[in-house]
């Protein structure tokens, strides 16, 4: 059972934070445990990006038109950018007090975010002694998630806050027991995503046509599941409108294969 986590605060989590549902953004270190989290109410989401990313290897050969390619593997990497806050007492009917509190709330998910970012030692004070990298688990409802489900395993590549504190000839800064609190932040986050299960598809299905170009990868690889995708024959090669696959030798499966959702 994790603990509470009011206003994403670090503490001591299990690795199951509750966010099938969608409400919850949260971040946990693999390592430790400790995690940050968000309630959907509390950002507003400016930008995701979700980039696939194949590669390949060129030699140019004497005496051909084109090289010779060869597949080296394929990333992926996710990006987000949302804004949290503003939190004032104007905002919502809160109290003072409660805004202030919301405050310190996103100076602790920024404060544990970038920890986060730190190995485990095995020996403290040893910096030569690294028994753990820095991997995190995200879950942010059907967005980003593990290929079976809990959290996606990643490396988190970058991790910006940009605070607004006020700083400027029109306003003045917030001071809260002897803090500066920010009234709202932008958080950009990118992570690059370490594959617990090797995403591809089936080729040897032997004498069983039903398991040809099955998807390896879980079913909840990305943001929508994949049950349900097979390889279907097009009426006719390039045509849209998928026609059955009844009589259709397995040769022509191959070469005149379309993706489409039977549902």
């Amino acid at each position: 059972m994790a603990t509470a986590i009011e206003y994403g605060k670090v503490g001591e989590a299990a690795h199951a934070i509750p966010c099938a549902d969608g409400t919850f953004l949260s971040i946990q270190s693999i390592s430790t445990g400790r995690a940050v989290w968000w309630n959907a109410g509390e950002i507003k989401m400016q930008e995701f990006s979700d980039v696939v990313t194949p590669t390949f290897t060129t030699e140019p050969v004497y005496g051909r038109m084109d090289p010779i390619t060869t597949y080296q593997g394929t990333t992926r990497k996710i990006s987000l950018t949302f804004k949290e806050g503003p939190y004032t007492p104007a905002a919502g009917g809160i109290t003072n007090e409660v805004s202030m509190a919301k405050r310190q709330a996103m100076l602790r998910r920024s404060t544990g975010l970038s920890a986060m970012q730190y190995p485990t030692y095995q020996e403290v004070g040893n910096a030569t002694s690294i028994s753990r990298p820095p991997l995190v688990r995200v879950w942010f409802g059907n967005l980003i998630r593990g290929a079976s489900g809990g959290g996606l395993l990643c490396a988190m590549n970058s991790a910006v806050f940009t605070g607004e504190y006020g700083f400027n000839a029109a306003s003045k800064p917030a001071i809260y027991n002897a803090e500066i609190l920010p009234k709202s932040g932008v958080w950009s986050l990118g992570f690059d995503i370490l594959h617990e299960q090797a995403p591809g598809w089936s080729d040897d299905y032997g004498t069983d046509a039903s398991k040809l170009g099955v998807w390896m990868g879980g079913n909840l690889w990305g943001p929508q599941s994949l049950e349900g995708l097979e390889i279907q024959r097009t009426t006719t090669p390039g045509a849209s409108t998928p026609g059955g696959l009844e009589g259709i030798p397995e040769a022509e499966r191959l070469k005149y294969g379309a993706f489409w959702d039977p549902e």
